[in-house]
């Protein structure tokens, strides 16, 4: 009738790492009992369901793939400020894309697995399309002279209005972890009656 839950020090796995890349919240384990259809001799059994809720440290995330790609989206816009003479400018635009290709592949393992897009894929995507874009108006540049600034400015803006869009999200992004938050406490709450 009934179950306690202890914690099993020479088991557990939170003990060996110093930093974790998931936050516990707490668990729900709920007791059930089967129903007699579904038991070919027509017979209740105990079930016990726990349901573990964690949510990814974010931390990580930031430092290695926003900082950097932001850092190197920011860089590859100094092709547009340099003068025309300097003989390297197509390299430092086309140099910024592939540095972020590269950390886009050292930190794909460590990127959810998940059949649907994640914030840190559309800021990766955004940012290596802001770098693709300096490198063709560096080509557009050579065509038409007067096209700089203005190439420079859409560029920008499209990167800004991108991060209006992220940051807005990730606002209500972190109200609905608000209230997931408060949904574990309270079947925490309830799962300590029934167990």
């Amino acid at each position: 009738n009934n179950v306690v839950l202890e914690y099993f020090s020479e088991e557990s796995t939170v003990d060996a790492h110093p930093q974790h890349e998931w936050l516990f919240h707490g668990y729900t384990a709920l007791t059930f009992e089967t129903l007699p259809k579904y038991s070919t001799t027509g017979k209740c059994y105990s079930s016990l369901h726990v349901v573990v809720q964690v949510q990814r440290n974010s931390g990580w995330f930031v430092n290695n793939v926003i900082i950097p790609f932001f850092c190197l989206t920011a860089v590859s816009w100094a092709s547009y400020s340099l003068p025309e003479s300097i003989a390297g400018l197509y390299d430092l635009s086309v140099l910024t894309l592939v540095a972020s290709i590269l950390v886009k592949f050292s930190t794909s393992v460590r990127l959810a697995q998940v059949p649907y897009r994640t914030m840190a894929d559309w800021y990766i995507d955004v940012s290596m399309v802001c770098q693709l874009f300096s490198v063709l108006s560096v080509v557009l540049k050579d065509w038409i002279a007067d096209l700089n600034m203005a190439l420079l400015y859409a560029n920008v803006g499209i990167y800004a209005l991108f991060h209006t869009w992220f940051f807005v999200h990730l606002y209500y992004h972190s109200i609905d972890v608000s209230d997931w938050k408060e949904r574990v406490r309270a079947l925490n709450a309830a799962s300590d009656l029934n167990i």
